[in-house]
């Protein structure tokens, strides 16, 4: 990852931009075809997604898939800074460049609630090899269906993960040092919150003189990056929500304040400069060894192994462990969250072959094709891929993924279209203001709570 990484939010901006001024346009009629080998022999296919590893994965997988269904693939890789203009553009245009479309799941809810994607219904029930129960539950629930209708199938599996210094936690000497300054508690990966800030205090010099790491924590603080992820999990521990489903503001109450004051101690472990800190700055605080513990998507297991990069050269090749998220103990219970986002594939109500392209997005997100764009880096989303002991043994990560992935209990971002990104930029916006010191948590909430309201009502969806 050499460049600036896209968020997610700016991503969905572009989105929002073009659903205002879209017209609809009805689905048309549903057709499925036969399975047999080559029933689509001499078509093509538009698959259109982001450039990268979505891209890499799709084009990995072409092959496989004429060979399969005699079709070919025409992939379209658009720039990220491009990709959500592009792709909304075409949709609400009816012009029908793109038969299928890998996009965000966020950004899939609010094409779908606009009119844009068949709902597959009719085509799964026809399909004796999809296996809608393989794929991990909380991903198809969360990515694929929007309003009880199902429109997407999960192409890439995203959650957030612990990650920590393993060998430091495994140092005899640090060991003995956290004893002593623990009053003879274990040094362990933490499973609750006190256990985290007891731990991140342990490894800040700030807290600590003797830490043999400068920070205990890093995170996206950023403003317009993800500044609120720090907060989200442990919003959902404590039951939580971005909205509840009457689309009213759930976190200026005990679950966010809570969380907010998790997220402030935290934060107090971090550079001082973490308010201005993205992907890049917030992982480079970690890789090049500055850091004990964070919270990052997947993608920081790659370039934990990598040796020169963005950062810098790597300090930590080898060092590195990953746990499932921090919980906390809820009426008796260890509850842990995971922020859950992922990529999904879906059917373009301007398919030139609603049944080819309901194939395309069936084979690539299928048992026979999914193993195939894991090494571009698109980790998978059935049950059956992580079972496989070659695709087990060669990512040593994916135990942890796949727990994580199973206790998904919060989206990255507010999913409300058609407002999605304006909520999220709001929020963003504010929370940065306490990372830097410039506003209290309980100041933030308040503020936030007050302008969603506004937001959802004009939207009519506050009920």
């Amino acid at each position: 990852m050499a460049g600036k990484q896209l968020t997610r939010r700016q991503i969905l901006g572009a989105s929002t931009a073009v659903l205002a001024g879209a017209a609809l346009t009805p689905a048309r009629g549903l057709a499925f075809g036969g399975r047999a080998g080559q029933e689509f022999a001499g078509k093509t296919v538009t698959v259109g997604t982001i450039d990268g590893e979505l891209g890499n994965g799709v084009q990995a997988q072409m092959g496989a898939f004429e060979a399969a269904t005699g079709a070919k693939i025409e992939l379209v890789k658009v720039p990220q800074a491009e990709f959500q203009t592009k792709i909304t553009a075409d949709l609400s245009s009816g012009a029908g460049t793109f038969d299928v479309i890998i996009e965000p799941f966020i950004l899939l809810h609010g094409h779908a609630a606009a009119g844009f994607y068949l709902p597959l219904e009719e085509f799964t029930a026809e399909d004796p090899d999809v296996d809608l129960e393989d794929f991990i539950p909380l991903l198809l629930q969360g990515q694929g269906y929007y309003g009880g209708k199902l429109y997407g199938l999960p192409y890439k599996a995203d959650a957030y993960i612990f990650f920590h210094r393993k060998d430091l936690f495994g140092d005899p000497a640090v060991q003995e040092a956290f004893a002593a300054k623990a009053g003879g508690k274990v040094l362990k990966v933490p499973e609750t919150v006190d256990e985290l800030i007891e731990t991140a205090r342990f490894f800040s010099k700030k807290f600590n003189p003797d830490s043999p790491t400068e920070f205990g924590w890093s995170h996206m603080a950023m403003e317009g990056t993800n500044p609120l992820y720090i907060w989200a999990s442990r919003l959902a521990i404590y039951g939580g929500g971005y909205v509840d489903e009457n689309f009213r503001p759930n976190f200026n109450n005990d679950a966010g304040k809570r969380a907010m004051e998790v997220a402030i101690q935290l934060n107090e472990c971090c550079p001082p400069d973490v308010g201005s800190y993205s992907w890049e700055e917030a992982n480079t605080a970690y890789l090049t060894g500055k850091v004990a513990m964070m919270e990052q998507w997947p993608g920081l297991s790659k370039i934990a192994e990598t040796e020169e990069g963005f950062w810098g050269r790597s300090a930590v090749i080898g060092k590195t462990g990953y746990a499932s998220m921090v919980g906390d103990m809820v009426n008796g219970s260890l509850v842990r969250s995971s922020i859950l986002g992922g990529w999904t594939a879906a059917v373009s109500t301007h398919a030139k072959d609603q049944a080819l392209a309901y194939r395309t997005i069936a084979f690539l997100t299928g048992k026979e094709g999914e193993p195939l764009k894991i090494p571009a880096g698109n980790d998978p989303c059935r049950q059956s891929t992580y079972a496989i002991p070659e695709i087990a043994a060669a990512n040593p990560l994916y135990p942890t993924l796949q727990e994580n992935l199973a206790q998904g209990r919060i989206t990255p971002d507010p999913d409300a279209p058609p407002v999605s990104n304006e909520l999220g930029t709001e929020m963003a916006t504010v929370f940065n203001r306490v990372w830097t010191g410039d506003l209290t948590g309980d100041e933030a909430l308040a503020q936030v709570e007050e302008r969603w309201v506004d937001i959802l009502q004009r939207a009519r969806l506050y009920k």
